[in-house]
C-alpha cells in the first residue's frame, strides 16, 4: 500500500505506506518528516545507530535530518511522511510539539505508547473504507449519469454497490455491536470485522442517544436501488435491474401495464418477464445486459431463442405486446476473479485478488472459513468457481472457489459475510496472494 497526494502549487507532499522498508528511493529521500506506527506484530530500527525495537501500539516521530534503516520487520506498519512544504513544523510548532521536543528537542529517540482510544483514530487512516454515507453517494451520483447519458455502466455500478457493500450493511437481525443503529458505517474489504465505529458519532442534546450519519443516509441508497429498477422516455420503457416482484406503470395513453419478474437474479442468471396489458399495446422495451455478461440470449413466448455472443449494453424489443406476452432473459454471470490494480502491490509481490460471480462479490467468512487473513495460492489455469450447498449459515450464496491446484476456499456473497458484527465472523474480499 503506498498513498500519495501531492499539492503542486506549493510542492507539498504527504504519503502513507506500509512498505517503506522495501521502497529504498523513499528511504534515501532526506526531506520527509516521518512517524512510524505499529500496528501489529514488531519492528527493529536503525535509527542513528541506536537500535530501537517497536511492539504493536507504539509510535516514532522521525525528521528529516535521521538516518533510518529496517533491521527487522514482523508485523505490520504505517508510515505517514510528509515534507515541510506540506506542513511546516516549525510554523506549526504550537499545535505538533512543545518546542520542538517531538522532531529536534531530544538527542535520543522518543518513542510513543498509543492508548486504545488513539489507536482507534489512527486506525481510522488504514483500515476504514467503503464507508455506507460514500456508497449511498457514489450510487445518487450515478443515478444521476444514468439519466443524463443512458449509458448502463453506471446502472452496473449502482447494482454492485447495492448487492454488496449497502445490503451487507443493514442491521437484519438488530445487532448490538453498533448501539443498534439501522446501518454500519464502515464494510471491510481487508480481513476485519464489521461494526468497528460509528461514522459521524454525535449524541442527542439530552444525551439519552445517539446516532451516525450512515444511519441516516443508508436508507436513502435502500429506496434510490428499487425507484431506479425501470426508467421512462416516453414510449419507450427500460428495465434497468431485476428482481422478483412486479412494477405497475402506465403508458403515454394512459393505458396501465404490469411487468412482473421471476427471478433469483443476482445469484442465477435466468430472468422469466411477464407483460400484462388489458390490450395489445404498442411500445419498446429495453432490458440491460450488465456489463461483465460475456453472452445473452433471450426468447419471447413460442418465438426462437435469440443468442448474443457479443457485448450489448441493452436489448430493444419494439412490437406490440398481447395481453400477456412472456420474455425468458438469460444472462452470463461469468464467475471471474479481479486482481490487485495497484502497481506498487504488484511490483512489491504483496497483491491481493478478489472474486466475482454477475455483480455478487464473494467473501470469506470466519465462521466457515479458519483462514481469514492468510495469504491463499493463485494458479489462473487451475482457477474456477462452483456454486455450493448450504454452509450452515445464512447467506444468499455459498460458492466454493478454488484458487491452486489443490486449494479451494469456502466462500459466500460479501453481503452476508460478517453477520455477528464481531471477530467471530471475521471477514474479507480482498484475499493476500502467497508469494512465489
Amino acid at each position: 500500500m503506498k498513498w500519495t497526494f501531492e499539492n503542486a502549487k506549493i510542492k507539498g507532499r504527504i504519503i502513507l505506506t506500509d512498505s517503506l522498508h522495501e521502497d529504498v528511493g523513499l528511504l534515501k529521500d532526506k526531506t520527509l518528516y516521518k512517524f512510524i506506527w505499529v500496528s501489529s506484530g514488531e519492528v527493529e530500527l536503525d535509527i542513528d545507530h541506536q537500535q530501537i525495537i517497536l511492539k504493536e501500539g507504539q509510535l516514532v516521530p522521525l525528521s528529516h535530518l535521521h538516518h533510518l534503516e529496517f533491521v527487522r520487520v514482523e508485523g505490520v506498519c504505517y508510515t505517514l511522511m510528509f515534507n515541510s512544504n506540506f506542513y511546516c513544523i516549525h510554523g506549526n510548532d504550537h499545535e505538533v510539539s512543545c518546542n520542538g521536543l517531538l522532531f529536534h528537542g531530544s538527542s535520543h529517540v522518543l518513542t510513543f505508547v498509543l492508548s486504545e482510544e488513539e489507536r482507534r483514530k489512527i486506525d481510522t487512516l488504514t483500515g476504514i473504507m467503503q464507508e455506507t454515507c460514500v456508497t449511498v453517494t457514489w450510487m445518487k451520483l450515478c443515478a444521476k449519469l444514468l439519466l443524463l447519458t443512458g449509458d448502463s455502466v453506471w446502472a452496473d455500478e449502482i447494482e454492485k454497490s447495492a448487492y454488496n457493500a449497502l445490503y451487507g450493511s443493514v442491521n437484519l437481525h438488530q445487532n448490538p455491536e453498533n448501539g443498534g443503529l439501522p446501518f454500519d458505517s464502515y464494510s471491510p474489504l481487508r480481513a476485519n470485522k464489521r461494526a468497528r465505529f460509528i461514522g459521524g458519532f454525535q449524541k442527542m442534546e439530552n444525551g439519552t442517544f445517539f446516532y451516525g450519519c450512515c444511519a441516516a443516509i443508508g436508507a436513502a441508497g435502500t429506496g434510490l436501488f428499487p425507484n431506479l429498477h425501470l426508467l421512462r422516455a416516453g414510449n419507450e420503457i427500460v428495465l434497468e435491474f431485476y428482481t422478483q416482484g412486479e412494477i405497475k406503470f402506465t403508458l403515454q395513453n394512459g393505458h396501465p401495464v404490469t411487468i412482473r419478474t421471476q427471478t433469483a437474479y443476482p445469484y442465477d442468471g435466468t430472468i422469466k418477464l411477464t407483460v400484462q396489458t388489458e390490450e395489445a399495446e404498442a411500445f419498446a422495451l429495453k432490458l440491460r445486459v450488465p456489463g461483465y455478461c460475456r453472452w445473452s440470449e433471450y426468447w419471447i413466448d413460442a418465438e426462437p431463442v435469440c443468442r448474443a455472443e457479443h457485448k450489448e449494453t441493452y436489448i430493444r424489443l419494439e412490437r406490440t405486446w398481447n395481453s400477456c406476452s412472456s420474455i425468458t432473459l438469460c444472462l452470463d454471470l461469468h464467475p471471474r476473479v479481479v486482481c490487485d490494480p495497484r502497481p506498487e502491490n504488484v511490483q512489491s509481490g504483496k497483491q491481493f485478488i478478489a472474486f466475482c460471480d454477475g455483480p455478487i462479490v464473494l467473501a470469506r467468512d470466519a465462521r466457515i472459513n479458519a483462514d481469514v487473513g492468510m495469504p491463499v495460492t493463485f494458479v489462473p489455469e487451475a482457477f474456477r468457481i462452483e456454486k455450493s450447498e448450504d454452509f450452515g449459515i445464512e447467506s444468499g450464496g455459498n460458492y466454493l472457489v478454488r484458487t491452486g491446484r489443490d486449494e479451494t476456499s469456502r466462500m459466500i456473497d460479501y453481503a452476508s459475510a460478517g453477520a455477528t458484527w464481531n471477530e467471530a465472523s471475521e471477514m474479507e474480499c480482498w484475499l493476500p496472494v502467497q508469494k512465489t
